[in-house]
């Protein structure tokens, strides 16, 4: 039995970056306005900044984030954990016979920084997880050794 565990702590901080990262730019102007007393903001910003927030927020607690994904050789299936809103864990199960992984590389240099290599996969032509290190916390290292775990079980890998 094969198991790998995302890094919590990776997650986590990968989390509150998308938060961040999503409210810092729609309050900068607010607080500039309110210091500086300029016409910067105008009447229809605070709802369409509200709703492009709430775009944000339900787009975060969609994601599914693994983690632990097991191996099972007795059993012959794969077991994901995935949470995507914290404290909802969902447990899928993935016989080998019916499992099948696609390996994806980005075009361009700024993607491979952030995501060298995305691993998706699939039941019967039906998408169940995407692994990502971006989103999963996971190392280019441990994403290499599921991909070929996944060759050594399951059914043939393809690659983009």
């Amino acid at each position: 039995m094969l198991v790998y565990t995302s890094d919590i702590r990776k997650l986590r901080k990968a989390a509150i970056k998308e938060v961040l990262f999503t409210f810092l730019p729609l309050a900068i102007l607010p607080l500039v306005d309110l210091f500086i007393k300029t016409d910067l903001v105008w009447d229809s910003y605070y709802p369409l900044a509200g709703v492009f927030a709430l775009m944000a927020l339900i787009d975060a607690f969609g994601r599914s984030r693994l983690l632990r994904l097991t191996f099972d050789t007795e059993r012959e299936e794969i077991i994901l954990e995935t949470t995507s809103i914290p404290l909802l864990i969902k447990k899928k199960v993935l016989p080998f016979s019916e499992t099948t992984l696609q390996a994806s590389s980005p075009v361009t240099k700024s993607q491979r920084k952030w995501n060298p290599l995305t691993l998706t996969f699939y039941r019967n032509r039906k998408i169940m997880l995407v692994l990502s290190s971006a989103k999963d916390g996971l190392s280019l290292n441990t994403l290499e050794e599921i991909r070929e775990n996944v060759a050594k079980y399951c059914q043939p890998i393809s690659s983009n």
